[in-house]
Formats: structure tokens, sequence, C-alpha cells
């Protein structure tokens, strides 16, 4: 059998691992974000448009579907490329290797940290107001989904180190 092909292969479905983990985690980081602003009487749409501001600034909420739609690829993007950071630090660092869960909430902390501490302030997007309640409920979600979601991927796209429900791929 060629090893170029089987190298190939690996690579293919590794690369469909993490997208599918960016993915998984941006949808859940999405499902927690409409339903905060819903609960706080605002439209599900406002949260793209917030993540598209980014880039537009506040012109972003005066968008239509257009603008929804780049907030919604640059989540995922992010997420995606949050999942692959994870999975190629975690054949550098053996810790974050070691299983899904401390690791993977560490770090979600990272990524929480990451997003508002350098990417927020440098971004165009207005500042919000935050309560000491929301940014409690940002980290938690962080923690214990996002982070842990994007280590099982790293896991499972580690040579013999795959978990059973990636054992398919």
């Amino acid at each position: 059998m060629n090893n170029n092909k089987v190298s190939s292969d690996a690579c293919r479905v590794n690369g469909w691992i993490i997208v599918a983990a960016g993915m998984t985690a941006g949808v859940l980081d999405l499902v927690y974000a409409v339903a905060t602003v819903v609960l706080h009487g605002m439209p599900p749409a406002v949260v793209p448009m917030v993540i598209a501001s980014g880039v537009l600034g506040p012109a972003a909420f005066h968008g239509g579907a257009g603008v929804a739609i780049l907030g919604l690829a640059l989540h995922m993007g992010i997420l995606v490329v949050a999942a692959g950071l994870y999975a190629l630090l975690s054949r550098r660092i053996p810790l974050l290797g070691s299983g899904p869960i401390i690791p993977g909430m560490v770090y979600g902390l990272l990524v929480y940290l990451f997003m508002h501490l350098v990417v927020l302030p440098l971004s165009l997007a207005p500042p919000f107001k935050n309560t000491v309640g929301m940014v409690a409920m940002d980290i938690a979600v962080h923690v214990l989904v996002l982070g842990p979601v994007l280590s099982l991927a790293a896991k499972a796209v580690r040579p013999g180190d795959a978990p059973r429900e990636f054992a398919a791929f």
C-alpha cells in the first residue's frame, strides 16, 4: 500500500474532525448566545450582527442577511481555527493531550481570555456592557462546553489516541 495515500487520507480525515469539532463548538456557543439575547428581549439576529461588528463596526447593526452570514462565518471560522490550534498544540505539549476534560477546560478559559483581552479590543466592535453574571456564564460556557469539545477533537486526531467515538473516522 502506498504510504503517501495513507498519510493523505489520514490528513483529510483529521481535517474533517477538526472542522466538525470547531463547527460543533460554534453551534453550541451560538445556541447559548441566541438564548441569552432572546431572554434579554432582543431578536436572535443580533448575535451574528454583534460578531460581524468586529470587522464592520457599528454599521453591522444596520445590515441584513449578508451581515448575519458574515457574522456566522467569522464565528465558525474562529472556532475551527481554535480546534486546529488545540490539535497542533496537543502534539507539542503532552499535558494538553492527556485527556479531554481538564486540559480542555483550561483551553476553553484561554480561548475566552484571548478573545476578550486581545481580539475584541483590537476589533471594530463597539464596547458592550456586561454584568458579572453574563461574564460568569460566558466563561462557564467556554470552560465547560467549548474547551472540552475542542479537546476531544484533538485527542481524536492524535496518532493512536482516537477515542472510540471517533474510531469510524
